[in-house]
């Protein structure tokens, strides 16, 4: 098993894209037990439409898509004068975890 360490070098972030959908959706469904297709569609797709209120990050290595993270940006949501991120989705594959593909997205 590589090393966190070995994980981070060889991982990179980029933009999630639409080519993503099905490395995504079969990262989600080994966390939840069933596809959620539609949804991961239907975030993927608010990027095209409102491309500055949203964050939508890819870790990638040489196997492929490692993780990804779905946030929507808000500003002045719950009282807060100061912007934010509120998380839609995070996910990272089973054979990756541990490693700090999370961590890298979130960082």
């Amino acid at each position: 098993m590589p090393t966190e360490a070995a994980t981070l070098h060889t991982c990179s972030i980029r933009a999630l894209t639409q080519q993503d959908l099905d490395a995504v959706v079969d990262i989600d469904a080994a966390l939840e037990g069933r596809s959620r297709r539609a949804y991961f569609q239907r975030r993927l797709a608010t990027v095209l439409v409102q491309p500055g209120q949203h964050v939508q990050l890819a870790a990638h290595d040489d196997r492929g898509l490692a993780g990804y993270i779905m946030a929507r940006r808000a500003l002045g949501e719950f009282g807060r004068t100061r912007p934010s991120l509120r998380l839609e989705a995070v996910g990272v594959a089973p054979d990756r975890r541990g490693l700090g593909v999370g961590r890298m997205l979130m960082d």
